[in-house]
């Protein structure tokens, strides 16, 4: 599993390249007002709420200034740390994305209101269907969780560690097995 993780981030590099979709320019996937880092643990909160908001798994538009730049993002199957790397695999990820349904199950802030030095920390639980854009068009369909931890000085993320309540063998399976008729017609198509 780990190869076919590589093997997609070398894809999506490569689809990139060729459609030059990556604007070098500035920082990705950021509107402008959201170019500084938060000023408050509570504005942390909510510019997080809104990424999810706004799919950002899955549309590729993500706060960047969210997270420091040498922040640690983890899965199940890799880990590495870089911001550009993760906002650049999330807006690659939309060439094999041809539906997606997500549904938050849990939001949970573990010191939000917390006493100097006290990190915060914020626990995400949904429900993610994607169907992929492959000949056979499987549908992954899992529960996602991930750990936002943030630093308490700077406020920004320095760790995004995804969980997957699946197991790799299960994992397996979805990706190579065709996805059910009736269940890629009730995954919304993704509109990037």
């Amino acid at each position: 599993l780990k190869a076919v993780w590589a093997a997609t981030e070398l894809f999506g590099q490569a689809a990139a390249a060729v459609s030059k979709s990556l604007d070098k320019g500035g920082v990705s996937g950021v509107d402008a007002e959201l170019a500084d880092a938060p000023a408050t643990r509570g504005e942390a909160v909510q510019r997080l709420r809104d990424d999810y908001d706004r799919d950002y798994f899955v549309s590729g538009q993500v706060d960047a200034a969210l997270y420091a730049e040498d922040c640690v993002f983890a899965d199940p199957f890799a880990s590495f740390a870089g911001r550009q790397r993760f906002i650049d695999n999330l807006q690659n990820l939309g060439a094999f994305i041809t539906g997606a349904s997500l549904k938050m199950l849990d939001y949970d802030v573990v010191g939000e209101q917390g006493k100097e030095g006290e990190p915060l920390v914020v626990l995400t639980r949904l429900v993610v269907k994607l169907q992929l854009n492959l000949p056979w068009k499987p549908v992954l369909a899992w529960v996602w969780g991930v750990r936002h931890e943030f630093d308490p000085a700077s406020l920004q993320q320095t760790v995004h560690k995804e969980s997957w309540e699946v197991s790799a063998g299960e994992g397996v399976r979805q990706l190579f097995s065709p996805g059910s008729e009736v269940v890629r017609s009730k995954i919304p198509p993704v509109g990037r």
